[in-house]
Parts: structure tokens; C-alpha cells; sequence
């Protein structure tokens, strides 16, 4: 008898209708595994991405940090008050330098060549061109 109950459950495990049961299980959970796959890789790529973009925003931030203690330095609003409102200091000098021969020249560049003629004509006839 424990032989013959042995091979009817043989019978019944090794069956048609339980070894499709079986494969439709496995496939099931499969595709249950494979979702949670996808949606583990998708919230990893979107975690790299939140650490990038966090990166990039304390770079900025960094910056920013730097460029506004730059602008609160006294350094920085002397100069500002110097160039803009043209102020300076109880007991300074301010010395004006003329243009430079560089900006006189690109200006003469700017202007219409004349020919030696023409000068001549624009010297007896007072005419400027």
C-alpha cells in the first residue's frame, strides 16, 4: 500500500493539469519579478539623476555664495563708488589721463580717408569733410 500511495501521487504530481498549473505559476511570478526589475532600474535612473541635478545646484550654489560675498566686500563697493559716482577718499587726488594714442588712432581709422588734394582744397577753401 505505501508503494501504491507513493505512485498516486506521483501520478497526481506529474499530471497534465498540474504541470501547466506549475508553468503558468512560474511565468506569473516571473512577470511579477521582471515588473519589479523595471521599476527597480527606473527608480535608480531617476535617483542618478536627482544627485546630478543636486550636484549642479550646490556648484551654483557655491557660486552664488561667492559672488555675493564679493559684492558685500568694501573693496568692491569702494570701487563701485569710485567708478559710478566718481567720489574719493578725504585727501585724495584724481588725475585724468587723456584717451590713449590707441583710441585716437582707431578713431582717425573711423574717419574717411581724404586725399592730399582734397586737404589741400579743405585748407585754401576752409570746408571740413
Amino acid at each position: 500500500m505505501p508503494g501504491n500511495r507513493s505512485s498516486k501521487f506521483k501520478q497526481v504530481l506529474f499530471s497534465k493539469p498540474i504541470i501547466i498549473s506549475i508553468i503558468i505559476l512560474i511565468v506569473f511570478i516571473g512577470s511579477l519579478e521582471f515588473k519589479q526589475i523595471q521599476k527597480r532600474a527606473k527608480y535608480n535612473q531617476e535617483i542618478r539623476e536627482l544627485q546630478k541635478q543636486e550636484q549642479e545646484l550646490v556648484a551654483e550654489n557655491e557660486a552664488l555664495q561667492k559672488s555675493l560675498e564679493y559684492f558685500n566686500n568694501e573693496e568692491f563697493k569702494e570701487q563701485i563708488a569710485r567708478r559710478q559716482l566718481n567720489l574719493k577718499k578725504e585727501g585724495e587726488i584724481v588725475v585724468n589721463f587723456p584717451p590713449s594714442v590707441q583710441a585716437t588712432g582707431e578713431q582717425q581709422a573711423a574717419a574717411p580717408k581724404v586725399g592730399n588734394p582734397q586737404k589741400w582744397w579743405n585748407y585754401f577753401f576752409n570746408q571740413t569733410n
